[in-house]
């Protein structure tokens, strides 16, 4: 058995297609299902099922799967381990963002841009998640850390946080009768109809429970993870969007009108990563450079 096996093994699982598997492991699809009918007869049992759409974990599969991806990670902390005792951080870094974070609250390009300056030797790939599902990633250290809001759904006693900016919700409409209003209570959003971030997002669920708060339920017109065009949709006349602060920056000069809202809707924006695994040389570089290059400390 070698790693290439359980790195075929670990990405056809999580692809759940042979043939995207091949594809981000830049091999060809028969080369994969080669590897996996070997690892299948050495260990006797199969490890995937073939199904119309792509492959499904076995029993058995499902049960190898941890150790496989156990085996992977310890062999990639190895390597950088010994990288590191020559003064190097080598290997692979994944990070995972929400769409909402824009430059003006965390300017990740700088931050990654000065990463690779100290560490160009680490290979780094981003992935654009929903907030649910980046922090159900860093449980499997898929991504090994997140750019995500900082809001209940954390799971305190596995995740540590690294808290980066605060920013707050405003209402931004055109031509609607909220362009009067300096502010604007949550309760009068209600009869606007609502743009508004997708469900599953950390802002969302603030959203949610602010209005839960005050016992009105709103009229949700538009969804979106993409903050642009929430703020578009808005520019359209189709309703009120309700975006993070600092998005709006480059609409400035727009026909926007942007009103806070009463009560005060924010929350916070940092890094998180797992607790319950070990952190690849990499990853701690990165999070050591984020606290220092903010200058903020660490939360839990």
């Amino acid at each position: 058995m070698e790693l290439r096996h359980l790195r075929y093994f670990v990405t056809t699982a999580a692809e759940g297609n042979v043939t995207r598997a091949a594809a981000k492991l830049h091999v060809t699809q028969p080369g994969v299902s080669a590897q996996l009918r070997q690892l299948e007869r050495e260990l006797g049992q199969p490890l995937l099922d073939r199904v119309s759409r792509g492959v499904r974990l076995t029993a058995a599969g499902e049960a190898f799967l941890p150790y496989a991806q156990a085996a992977l990670d310890a062999a990639e902390s190895g390597a950088a381990s010994v990288s590191a005792v020559a003064g190097l951080v080598t290997g692979h870094l994944t990070i995972g963002t929400i769409s909402t974070i824009s430059s003006a609250s965390v300017d990740l390009p700088a931050l990654l841009a000065a990463f690779r300056a100290e560490h160009p030797d680490v290979d780094i790939t981003l992935h654009e998640l929903t907030s649910a599902r980046l922090l159900d990633g860093l449980s499997h250290a898929r991504p090994e850390v997140g750019l995500v809001g900082l809001g209940s759904a954390l799971p305190g006693d596995r995740t540590a946080t690294l808290e980066l900016a605060r920013e707050q919700l405003v209402a931004v409409s055109c031509g609607s009768p909220l362009r009067a209003q300096l502010s604007v209570p949550l309760n009068a959003l209600v009869d606007q109809p609502l743009i508004v971030p997708s469900a599953g997002t950390g802002l969302r669920d603030r959203l949610d429970t602010a209005f839960s708060d005050v016992g009105v339920r709103p009229h949700i017109a538009f969804e979106s993870s993409d903050p642009d065009l929430l703020l578009r949709l808005a520019l359209a006349g189709l309703g009120t969007a309700v975006v993070p602060e600092s998005v709006i920056l480059r609409y400035r000069g727009s026909n926007l009108a942007v009103r806070t809202i009463t009560p005060c809707i924010d929350g916070a924006i940092g890094l998180a990563w797992s607790t319950a695994r070990t952190l690849t040389p990499a990853a701690r570089a990165f999070i050591d450079l984020t606290r220092q290059s903010l200058g903020t400390a660490a939360e839990g």
